[in-house]
């Protein structure tokens, strides 16, 4: 069994235009979604760090391509003669532009989703992309075409998970119709849908296989 823990993990940098990227040979994981949907808890909560990345209950914060550093351990456990391989990496988890915030303007709004989509058809250093949905909404325009473009093979890299957050305020049957109506709507697998949660009385359900994915799909590319 293939276990990872996060060392260390640090803010490098806010980007507020593509052409100024970090020219790094780390690989990425980027982090898609509405405003306010729960990109940063969830990042907070897989790393260890209440603080790491900004949290807000006002919608449209996050307007900058933010690049976080982890360090971690990949611990391989050899069950036949009880030896562990120990494997040190890191790269960069980058959490993207919040879209879908009504006080925005359109011309600001239309400047994100472009920007959006340049980076995940285009960085190569894009190992898979994380989209998040709040398990009581629908997907509209944007998580339809992110999700079929991540399976078409648009963007760089096919590795794709879908995270429902807000999950707390469901019942157990009430969110396991929310997960498969979207497989049936977006065409998922069962393994490409993960709900999680920081709060309430599901708090932490679901991080540890977040962080396992991010995690192995950052290792994989060593």
């Amino acid at each position: 069994m293939q276990t990872y823990n996060i060392t260390n993990a640090t803010f490098i940098t806010s980007v507020f235009e593509i052409a100024k990227l970090p020219q790094t040979q780390l690989s990425e994981v980027a982090l898609v979604g509405r405003s306010n949907v729960g990109k940063s808890s969830l990042l907070n909560a897989i790393v260890g760090r209440n603080k790491l990345a900004k949290t807000s209950n006002t919608p449209g914060k996050t307007q900058s391509f933010n690049y976080f550093k982890i360090e971690f351990k990949s611990v391989l456990d050899q069950l036949e003669n009880c030896n562990q391989n120990l494997v040190k990496a890191e790269g960069h988890i980058v959490d993207l532009p919040g879209y879908g915030y009504a006080k925005v303007n359109a011309q600001m709004q239309k400047k994100w989703a472009e920007q959006i989509v340049h980076y995940l058809r285009e960085r190569q250093q894009l190992k898979g992309i994380c989209l998040f949905l709040d398990c009581r909404r629908q997907p509209e325009r944007e998580e339809i075409l992110i999700s079929q473009m991540c399976q078409d093979g648009s963007f760089h890299n096919s590795n794709f998970l879908l995270l429902l957050t807000k999950i707390d305020k469901l019942s157990n049957r009430e969110l396991a119709n929310a997960k498969n109506n979207l497989k049936k709507s977006l065409l998922l697998e069962d393994s490409q849908i993960l709900p999680v949660s920081t709060v309430g009385n599901k708090k932490f359900y679901g991080v540890e296989s977040a962080r396992k994915l991010l995690c192995s799909w950052l290792a994989s590319s060593r």
